[in-house]
């Protein structure tokens, strides 16, 4: 139960576009990245369809998590453009 517990902490994640610019965010390892991209993608000023997004070379998907991906608390999320 503890170990549970301590992994519903919420983590660091940081999204980082092509010119370097970094927004982090603090999220559950469960929760889905749908809500991260939208905010990511208000922040920035972009439509959320004129990007994708990656972790460790692969495509990430809005029903994504932290946890789904195998991210560590301070994962680097790269944002491209399509």
């Amino acid at each position: 139960l503890s170990s549970k517990i301590g992994d519903n902490k919420r983590k660091i994640v940081k999204v980082r576009n092509q010119d370097g610019f970094v927004v982090r965010f603090r999220t559950n390892p469960n929760r889905r990245f749908r809500r991260l991209m939208r905010v990511y993608c208000d922040r920035v000023g972009i439509s959320r369809n004129s990007v994708h997004f990656r972790f460790a070379g692969k495509r990430i998907y809005r029903m994504d998590t932290m946890a789904s991906t195998g991210m560590e608390n301070g994962a680097t999320i790269e944002v491209y453009k399509q």
